[in-house]
């Protein structure tokens, strides 16, 4: 379930890693991005205008259930993790690098259990606290 999940963490962060260009001001494009995801109605306005975040919600609303609570939980976690990938991806002048965080977030992608060992032990614990309250992963329809 673990693994399930962190990989939707990934798959959630990244169509709304391009919402904000970021450029010499990575810190306030960082925090409009996760603004965004946890903003619902920002984030719904969001997805209307583009197809991959729709793709991204629809997956999170099918492993919640729907859950508005979950979902939004979800959100959060997301938006608090991108703090890792945007540290990791920082120039010697401060500055975030939006090819190196792409590039992170492809690599987490298929690696999300090294992307789970970067976070902090609070992000671990409402990883395992959501995935509780949300179950078992569904089965593999293949």
């Amino acid at each position: 379930m673990k693994k399930y999940f962190l990989v939707f963490l990934v798959f959630i962060a990244y169509p709304f890693s391009f919402a904000q260009q970021m450029d010499s001001a990575s810190q306030e494009a960082l925090k409009q991005t996760q603004e965004l995801l946890q903003n619902q109605q920002q984030r719904d306005a969001y997805i209307r205008q583009n197809k991959d975040a729709g793709q991204a919600d629809q997956n999170v609303k099918n492993l919640t259930g729907g859950d508005a609570a979950n979902t939004q939980e979800m959100y959060s976690i997301a938006a608090d993790v991108m703090n890792i990938v945007a540290e990791k991806a920082k120039k010697p002048n401060g500055e975030v690098d939006v090819e190196k965080m792409n590039q992170l977030m492809m690599q987490y992608q298929s690696n999300p259990e090294a992307f789970y060992r970067e976070m902090t032990p609070e992000q671990r614990a409402r990883i395992k606290a959501l995935g509780k309250k949300i179950g078992p992963a569904p089965a593999s329809q293949n």
